[in-house]
């Protein structure tokens, strides 16, 4: 991640910017919420609750646990959990996700949904709420043409918000079963990487704002553990899928109880979310710290091309 530019800069800096976003925050803290906004954020709350309560097809409960760590992420970056104002309706495609996850065990596999112990309440609150996020901006529309023009919204940090989906993405692999009777936390390293990789998502969710925590999580003992955490996430996350394609042979067998004659469906794709979202944070670390120093080196070069220019005026004023 770009931390290099948040050290360099001197405490004073850092107050001035806190204190233009304080301002920033202020003027667009007084602009109306728009109702396509509110009216879609407040459909995939609904969603995500449905998504989080038992899910009656076991075969497919990868699909509540990847939708619902996708709406998360949403409301933070671009719902009514954001920190700064926004003033956009959710784009359809996490909805449209939602409302096929929760539309399965209701309309397309009824008959296993109903041999399951657990209930559709479930699937029928977030069918419910992903209908409502998706059709948001429409019911919105009337109400949003009346207000004022909306100002230019502040964005997020690229760079950390995608950092924080694929953290997000860990945790939400882990809980999954990896093999018969065993979920990923289960395991020593898994509980360890659960613990670093919430750190990181933190870290991301602070980062993403520039907010006045941001260098007390991204520096320190802090630090390192962000720089493992990813790293760990794709150990992990490769282990888990190796599991599942050399079956009950060889010493990865031994790290979880349990057979995986079930297949991928049903134990491959934790590991696979735990893996993909290591690699998008790994990226986002490496790419960040390559940015940064880029910046950083740019910065020395213009100040050591300001200090020379004063030489040589200083020089030309000797010999008038």
């Amino acid at each position: 991640m770009n931390n290099e530019n948040n050290h360099t800069e001197s405490p004073s800096a850092d107050v001035k910017v806190s204190q233009q976003q304080s301002a920033q925050q202020a003027s667009l803290s007084k602009q109306p919420v728009r109702k396509s906004l509110s009216t879609g954020s407040i459909g995939l709350i609904f969603a995500l609750a449905g998504l989080l309560l038992p899910y009656p097809l076991h075969e497919y409960a990868f699909l509540p646990n990847l939708v619902a760590m996708l709406i998360v992420w949403e409301l933070l970056s671009n719902g009514l959990l954001r920190i700064n104002q926004s003033f956009s309706a959710h784009k359809p495609f996490i909805p449209f996700l939602a409302l096929i996850t929760a539309s399965l065990p209701l309309f397309v596999f009824p008959v296993a949904a109903a041999e399951s112990s657990a209930s559709t309440n479930g699937a029928y609150i977030a069918l419910w709420g992903a209908a409502l996020a998706l059709f948001a901006p429409m019911l919105g529309k009337k109400y949003d043409a009346k207000l004022p023009a909306a100002p230019a919204e502040p964005e997020t940090d690229a760079q950390f918000s995608k950092s924080l989906l694929g953290y997000l993405l860990v945790l939400g692999g882990l809980p999954l079963m990896w093999s018969a009777g065993t979920v990923g936390l289960e395991s020593f390293l898994g509980s360890f990487t659960f613990l670093f990789c919430l750190i990181g998502a933190w870290a991301s969710w602070a980062g993403m704002w520039k907010m006045w925590s941001m260098p007390a999580i991204t520096s320190g003992m802090l630090g390192l553990v962000l720089f493992l955490a990813p790293l760990e996430a794709i150990i992990y996350g490769l282990f888990g899928l190796l599991r599942v394609v050399t079956g009950t042979d060889g010493p990865i067998a031994a790290q979880w109880a349990g057979n995986v004659d079930a297949g991928f469906l049903a134990y491959g794709v934790g590991p696979v979310l735990v893996l993909g979202g290591g690699l998008i944070a790994t990226y986002e670390l490496f790419n960040g710290a390559k940015k940064g120093m880029a910046v950083n080196k740019a910065k020395k070069q213009a100040e050591v091309d300001a200090r020379k220019a004063q030489r040589k005026s200083k020089q030309d004023s000797v010999t008038k």
